[in-house]
């Protein structure tokens, strides 16, 4: 069965599956959008439909719900209009922009007066503002964050606990370069696309760390690539941290 989906999915349109959705669930629906890797064009074999619906219509809305349809994995991410404004305000606050982006790049699949289109340049507009800079406190506690990571991977010996902390490490180091450059980040594949896009060269050379650790267990590269992080935004910190003066 794993082998016929691909091919099923291939002759399967999911823009027609999704609009079918979209009229027999939520046909008064206020925006529809399709989103996800199959818009983007980088579809693969266990690719899922995206589809965020904005609807006044859903009593139980805000919700997330996932299911299959005919060869096809479905998501459906409900919202009315201020439960959207919520969520758009929470992936800016935490700097990961997952529902923005899904509505800028989403295709339209239904809209009333226009409003899957005001939806979609209100997404662009705070994607293209960017996320708001690290107050004092928050680099403060980051810079701590990481030293504290850095230290427990130099330090330990033992490798099982070692394959814990490196992509925690990698996580916390890539969030906060990203912060210093008023970029967005990510979690998994999209934190290696999000550094990838602000900055190939620090892309790269995490996850050449990440690969010399994990495929030769040299730690050097991956001690190194966040020490010099924190160098740049004022060195290591542990003596003198204190939480009740941020």
């Amino acid at each position: 069965m794993s082998n016929v989906l691909p091919a099923l999915k291939a002759v399967s349109n999911p823009q027609i599956t999704a609009s079918r959705l979209i009229q027999t669930r939520y046909p008064d629906c206020l925006a529809a959008f399709l989103a996800g890797s199959i818009v983007r064009g980088e579809g693969t074999a266990t690719s899922d439909l995206d589809i965020v619906i904005v609807t006044h219509s859903e009593p139980d809305a805000p919700y997330r719900c996932s299911e299959m349809v005919g060869v096809w994995p479905v998501e459906f991410f409900v919202h009315t209009p201020s439960s959207l404004e919520d969520y758009f305000t929470s992936d800016i606050q935490r700097r990961r922009p997952s529902l923005v982006q899904m509505c800028f790049e989403g295709l339209i699949l239904s809209q009333k007066d226009d409003q899957a289109e005001t939806i979609k340049q209100r997404a662009f507009e705070l994607l293209e503002k960017g996320p708001p800079p690290l107050s004092p406190s928050e680099e403060t506690r980051a810079r701590y964050y990481l030293t504290d990571l850095l230290d427990d991977f130099r330090g330990c010996e033992n490798r099982e606990e070692n394959l814990q902390i490196a992509p925690l490490l990698a996580q916390h180091a890539a969030d906060f370069y990203l912060a210093q450059q008023s970029a967005w980040s990510g979690q998994g594949k999209w934190l290696w696309r999000a550094l990838h896009k602000a900055a190939p060269d620090q892309a790269i050379l995490l996850q050449t760390a990440l690969e010399n650790f994990y495929c030769h267990n040299q730690k050097s590269p991956l001690i190194d690539f966040c020490t010099t992080l924190l160098e740049a935004a004022g060195g290591p910190l542990f003596s003198g941290f204190d939480s009740r003066k941020l």
